[in-house]
């Protein structure tokens, strides 16, 4: 009897590993996307009226996406975050002139908004009855479109790209990085999410700063979230954009962003002598350092924060001494009830 429970928990035990294997298998990679200031932009696709405004034409059938994933605040986030990150915006617009109205055929989307008049302007070359209309910026994005930095691509006439300059532009700008969001997801910007992908960019989408129609035929935010996470290189919601782009930079000084907690006592060609203070309770500001050796002064105990969003704790008796071979980014928290009293000898270059 024991050896034949011993064998029902053995093949238990393999099938349940053989499944977990072939569900692990079968789960899609994320392949992430870090953030390069110099190679990033963020793109954002039809920021205006007609898809955001309650008055604009197709707020009937957009608008209860748009509200449910507050989709118009966190375009606006992503305005903030750009500009103050210094990552450049580029807007892929969508008009319509009259010469477009003489289009012989057309997709069901485009024959429904020649009918409505969405995005509908004067003319190429005017702006009358611009301001204010459906193809006109929401108005609280006119102080981050119209500020002399944003990049506004020519128009594209019907879901992506491949008819405007947005490749063009970034290319031209050294970018190889996008952040895709605006309106709407399973039309424009999944289209562009595609053609950029097929242009050799790597993409995420920022799923909670778009939104799509609902009609009977069907809900396009569902549809587009399903291939956003086939396609993309990674999907995030506005507040992990907020995240990747508050990572420090590599070069960030302690003593610099953090003067009350390190003190410089030797600073040559071959080394920096650090000392390091630090309240109970008390956290530094996010910094680097190089190789370095750590000799405790009192026994301490500290949680390091990582830029990937995880955390260690460490600890030290005093008159320890420990090397650390590799640079690392991080904040410190000294979590012990008493002062935290280090020296770092972070090396240079040797003799």
């Amino acid at each position: 009897m024991r050896h034949r429970k011993s064998a029902i928990a053995l093949t238990t035990i393999v099938l349940s590993f053989f499944i977990l294997t072939v569900i692990a298998q079968a789960q899609l990679p994320n392949p992430g996307m870090e953030i390069d200031p110099e190679r990033t932009a963020i793109v954002l696709t039809d920021p205006q009226n007609d898809f955001l405004s309650p008055d604009g034409v197709t707020w009937g059938v957009v608008g209860e996406s748009v509200t449910e994933n507050n989709t118009v605040k966190n375009i606006e986030t992503l305005f903030k975050l750009a500009k103050e990150n210094e990552i450049p915006v580029f807007i892929s617009p969508h008009y319509y002139y009259p010469t477009d109205h003489g289009w012989k055929f057309g997709g069901a989307l485009e024959k429904l908004m020649h009918k409505i008049g969405m995005f509908d302007r004067k003319g190429a070359l005017s702006l009358e009855g611009f301001e204010g209309s459906g193809a006109d910026w929401l108005e609280i994005y006119k102080p981050y479109i119209e500020d002399g930095k944003t990049v506004i691509t020519s128009p594209h006439k019907v879901y992506g790209p491949e008819s405007n300059d947005l490749a063009l532009q970034l290319r031209k700008r050294g970018i190889d990085k996008v952040i895709l969001a605006g309106m709407s997801a399973n039309l424009c910007v999944e289209s562009h999410m595609r053609e950029l992908l097929e242009e050799g960019f790597e993409v995420a989408v920022v799923k909670d700063a778009t939104a799509a129609a609902k009609v009977p035929d069907g809900d396009g935010y569902a549809a587009a979230l399903v291939n956003f996470r086939y396609m993309a290189n990674v999907v995030w919601t506005t507040e992990e954009v907020a995240k990747a782009l508050s990572k420090p930079e590599i070069g960030a000084d302690p003593a610099k962003v953090s003067p009350g907690v390190y003190t410089v006592l030797i600073d040559n060609e071959y080394i920096r002598v650090l000392e390091v203070t630090a309240k109970p309770g008390e956290r530094d500001e996010w910094h680097w350092h190089p190789p370095m050796t750590a000799y405790f002064v009192e026994d301490a105990k500290v949680k390091l924060y990582m830029p990937g969003g995880e955390s260690v704790i460490k600890e030290g008796k005093a008159g320890q001494v420990l090397w650390r071979g590799e640079a690392e980014v991080h904040s410190m928290e000294n979590i012990a009830d008493t002062e935290t009293h280090i020296i770092l000898v972070e090396l240079k270059k040797l003799q």
